[in-house]
């Protein structure tokens, strides 16, 4: 009975497969295909794989007896399994064109091990457009990437851009993005996809390209595509190096109307915050040249008073006065070290304060010869009047120029002088209030306000900015005050000379 079940699967095996004598197995297997190795990208993933019209499966039955074909996909997607049917694989993955195959084979033969595997990926065309340097049609596989297939058509042209590559898919409602670039420089792989039938390879032209160089891992030119900031370059550059500074800002360089070059400085922190233009240089400086330099940073013009004096406004300069005009920033500026200068030279060059600057509360902060940090106080407005010399710079310093504190000085002949709170919705006269009005010698009539280095009458001022000083000067008494005040005095004198008679005399 035994030996009837044997042959009995034998014969289905044989009606499934037809299979072949010994000798006919062999024949076939030195008759496979040859191995398309050079096609692939990497191992196949069942679960990715997507199946299409001409991938060739290899089937295996083994047990009581072994057998071995090979099937085609046909143009139509079908997968056509002697006897067991036909099995849709079109976009289906392998996986599941392989546990379709096996359910259907394992109905029928359930005493035999069967295995399903990919023998041969299928090879189809896809068309590269743009600008490259060769369009063209040209062969590929479902395990090749676009990184692959482009070097094919000869490349990208400098003009074309690596991170913004479409891929065309026949059937799909957008592109599929391609960041060629990202994937080479940050080993992204979503940013190289597989390749499918029918699929298109656009590259479009570069848009924001900007150049970086100086203390970045990897200098050179970069597209921008994402947020488009000095924080998306520095990635793509690989970020700081070894030799950068982390105290001296960047410097951007952009073109701007008449071919004029405008520079910026940006601290590191705010580098995901500063949007780059197409064409800007930048430059990331690096410890030897920290070493032979000077850093202003704070309520300094900087370059913004250069770009005034040199660019034609097109419309009205705003108000000094109005604070909303000059909305209050922190710049920072670096300058070559000359040997000589002071403070004085450096405020100079890096464009002049702001008028919210605190000329009193500046500092150096200086590193001594053993590394060790101390901050030098230097006091820009005696300086800048002669009151006190000038503060000789050294290499690496950093001088530091705070803002004003959103306060007013109310002082002179006032009940309590002092600093009170700024409010936009107090007056000048306002604060003379708050500090208890004029004293009895005061003289309300004559006090002045000090505001952007100049002297100006109270009545004269129509609103106060954080940092101004109110003074109340003494009243000053004219001749004929004196004269009257001396018979005032004279006739107090008298009397009280009267009293005391009378008190002698009762």
């Amino acid at each position: 009975m035994r030996c009837g079940v044997v042959w009995m699967v034998a014969v289905w095996s044989t009606e499934v497969f037809a299979a072949p004598s010994a000798p006919d197995v062999a024949q076939t297997e030195s008759a496979a295909p040859v191995s398309t190795a050079n096609e692939l990208e990497g191992g196949i993933e069942a679960a990715r794989y997507v199946v299409g019209p001409g991938d060739r499966f290899r089937v295996e039955l083994w047990g009581l007896t072994d057998s071995t074909q090979e099937l085609e996909v046909d143009a139509e997607g079908r997968l056509v399994v002697p006897r067991a049917g036909v099995v849709d694989a079109r976009g289906r993955t392998l996986q599941e064109v392989r546990s379709s195959v096996e359910n259907k084979l394992r109905a029928l033969y359930p005493r035999l091990s069967i295995a399903v595997t990919l023998a041969r990926p299928r090879t189809f065309l896809v068309h590269v457009t743009g600008a490259v340097a060769k369009p063209g049609t040209y062969p590929a596989t479902p395990m090749t990437r676009v990184s692959a297939l482009l070097p094919r058509a000869g490349g990208a042209l400098p003009s074309g851009s690596l991170r913004r590559v479409e891929v065309r898919r026949r059937g799909g409602d957008k592109p599929i993005a391609a960041d060629l670039e990202r994937f080479t420089l940050l080993g992204k792989l979503d940013g190289d996809p597989l390749l499918l039938d029918g699929d298109t390879i656009y590259v479009p032209s570069r848009a924001l390209t900007v150049e970086i160089d100086g203390g970045v891992r990897r200098p050179g030119r970069y597209e921008l595509i994402a947020a488009g900031t000095l924080g998306e370059l520095l990635e793509l550059a690989g970020g700081l190096g070894p030799n950068a500074s982390r105290v001296q800002p960047v410097r951007v360089a952009s073109r701007g109307a008449g071919d004029r070059v405008a520079a910026r400085s940006v601290a590191a922190a705010q580098a995901d915050a500063t949007p780059l233009n197409d064409g800007d240089v930048v430059r990331v400086p690096m410890i030897d040249e920290q070493l032979r330099s000077i850093t202003v940073e704070g309520a300094i013009a900087g370059d913004r008073r250069r770009r005034e004096l040199d660019e034609p406004r097109a419309r009205a300069a705003p108000d000094p006065n109005d604070d909303r005009a000059q909305p209050r920033r922190e710049t920072t500026v670096s300058l070559a070290f000359v040997d000589g200068e002071g403070v004085r030279d450096v405020i100079a060059k890096a464009g002049g304060l702001e008028p919210w600057a605190d000329a009193q509360g500046a500092w150096i902060a200086r590193r001594d010869r053993d590394g060790a940090r101390r901050e030098v106080p230097v006091d820009l407005a005696a300086i800048s009047t002669g009151e006190r010399p000038d503060v000789r710079v050294e290499p690496g310093d950093r001088l530091i120029v705070p803002s004003r504190r959103e306060q007013i000085l109310v002082g002179g002949a006032v009940q309590r002088p002092g600093f009170y709170p700024y409010s936009a919705d107090l007056k000048p006269r306002d604060y003379l209030a708050l500090a208890g009005g004029p004293t009895r010698t005061g003289d309300a009539g004559g006090a002045r306000v000090l505001q952007d280095g100049e002297s100006r009458r109270l009545d004269k001022v129509k609103s106060l900015k954080p940092g101004d000083v109110v003074t109340v000067p003494e009243h000053k008494f004219t001749a004929g005050e004196w004269t009257t005040i001396a018979l005032i005095i004279g006739n107090i004198a008298v009397g009280a000379a009267a009293i005391g008679v009378a008190a002698a005399h009762p």
